[in-house]
């Protein structure tokens, strides 16, 4: 079968499913980092899933709807703690199916909702004032925080005391047990039975932290058909003996290598997953290296709705790139001077080799988004590289700020540091700009059929030679953004990313 009509094959199969069901197949999606898990959940239930997002106490401004889909003029001034209520959205009401605030409350709203209780409307708001409680900067909000702290710091001196005076003899692992948790000889028996002679990766304090909350998920996950955990958020499913798809976003990439907590509880979560789904090219090799069982390993493009992007496209057909001076817009964030594989950029690159043709006499500018760890040293290389009168830096913006640069930029610079790619590239990509970023083209054609169009270079010169491809073709007249807009509709469009998902799900339930 073509890839075509595996993923047709895979669609049937839902309808059949959710036919024999008598109702939509649930699926729940555990933990949000950059909106991955509420991407995935709106383009499941556009096509009929009904996909809720548990997203607990994880208030990061890139991990809302909000960012993802209100209109606002000024953005929230915290990032990690964002005050919406704060904010004027237009009248944008985060979907209800989008339960984000502390895990308790998190886990029993969603179980409400599913059982059609009317204690979920009280849970909803509650969830909504505890995170005004601790995201706004107001005196009622501040009152309300100093407060719950002093009750947290008391149960903390509670528990202390109980421990000293053997009250409390249980620990994180007889607390999940006793709600039906897999404690550590049942971990250990499930890997001997699916890993065989590999060593058991984890030691029993690297998974505390999941035994000791896992008493609040306990009664949710019951209720749900398939759950899909993000990062390290499989471990829930797998204390609970569910079957789950682990999400991996960078996740295998260095982090289950490691020897410590993470690295090893990283290494256990993917190790047992009954479906790791790989949204990073390079990381099939790092799932190879865990010694993962590949028939397991679905290749799955990052969430994405193309069809946005598209309808955006068409609604701005006026904006076009500037005549006469090149435009090359960098959005990726300024992080190169350590080198670290899961961080850097390579931005420095990108400056010397724009030197190499300002030296050429080439009439082009940078912009260049205000943001990264090494935003102060990419300046002064500018600086020192005659760049300076050359760059322009821009606040970082909502997407169709950001997609409007895209499109008034002749191309648009992603990173040089990985061979992979990730949303500022399949974005630009859909949009029919050309993108220089580095690839590997062989990973890429395994990970999704066919390889990008992409202006591939890494080292400082093929970064040169690709600009140069550029300046020499200001118009585009070969037609290579075009190429881009036509290969995300074949390999990186929303409903291929539904099927393939629905095929793993058809592997879970199976």
């Amino acid at each position: 079968m073509s890839g075509d009509q595996v993923q047709e094959a895979a669609l049937d199969w839902l309808a059949r499913h959710q036919a024999g069901l008598g109702r939509p197949l649930r699926v729940l999606h555990i933990g949000n980092i950059a909106n991955n898990a509420f991407n995935n959940a709106r383009i499941q239930r556009a096509r009929g899933i009904a996909a809720d997002v548990l997203s607990f106490d994880y208030y990061h401004i890139m991990a809302t709807p909000e960012w993802e889909e209100a209109s606002f003029t000024t953005a929230p001034a915290d990032a990690f703690f964002p005050d919406w209520h704060s904010i004027d959205l237009k009248g944008y009401r985060r979907p209800r199916w989008f339960a984000s605030g502390p895990l308790a409350d998190c886990c029993r709203y969603l179980a409400a909702e599913i059982d059609g209780s009317p204690e979920a409307d009280r849970l909803w708001e509650r969830l909504d004032h505890e995170r005004f409680v601790r995201c706004s900067r107001s005196f009622r909000a501040q009152a309300g925080l100093f407060r719950r702290k002093i009750g947290w710091k008391l149960a903390y001196e509670r528990k202390k005391l109980d421990q000293r005076l053997g009250r409390n003899i249980d620990g994180p692992e007889r607390q999940a047990q006793a709600v039906g948790g897999l404690d550590l000889a049942g971990l250990t028996q499930l890997w001997r039975e699916r890993r065989g002679a590999t060593a058991f990766p984890a030691e029993r304090a690297d998974i505390d932290y999941y035994w000791e909350r896992f008493r609040h998920f306990a009664p949710l996950l019951q209720r749900y058909d398939v759950i899909q955990g993000y990062a390290l958020d499989g471990l829930w499913p797998l204390l609970a003996g569910r079957r789950y798809a682990a999400y991996e976003h960078g996740t295998l990439r260095s982090l289950p290598f490691e020897d410590n907590p993470t690295g090893r509880a990283t290494a256990l979560c993917f190790g047992l997953a009954d479906q790791v789904l790989v949204t990073n090219l390079d990381c099939l090799a790092a799932a190879e290296r865990l010694g993962l069982d590949m028939d397991r390993v679905m290749p799955l493009p990052h969430a994405f709705d193309d069809q946005k992007l598209r309808d955006f496209a068409l609604a701005h057909a006026r904006l076009r790139p500037p005549e006469g001076t090149l435009r090359f817009f960098t959005p990726a964030r300024q992080d190169w001077r350590d080198g670290d594989p899961s961080l850097s950029k390579g931005n420095d690159r990108f400056l010397h080799a724009a030197a190499q043709l300002a030296r050429e006499g080439v009439d082009f500018e940078i912009v260049a988004v205000r943001w990264g760890r090494d935003l102060a040293a990419s300046e002064a290389l500018a600086e020192e590289l005659g760049l300076a009168s050359r760059l322009r830096w821009v606040e970082p913006m909502q997407k169709p700020e950001l997609w409007r640069h895209y499109l008034t930029s002749h191309a648009v610079v992603d990173q040089f540091a990985l061979p992979a790619f990730g949303g500022v590239t399949f974005e630009a990509l859909a949009l029919g700009r050309r993108v220089l970023n580095a690839l590997d083209a062989p990973a890429a054609e395994r990970f999704f059929g066919e390889a990008p169009p992409l202006i591939v270079a890494s080292a400082q010169e093929e970064i040169a030679v690709g600009l140069r491809r550029v300046a020499a073709d200001p118009a585009d007249t070969a037609g290579l953004g075009a190429r881009g807009a036509a290969w995300i509709a074949d390999f990186h469009s929303a409903g291929r990313i539904m099927a393939l998902q629905a095929q793993a799900y058809r592997r879970l339930l199976s």
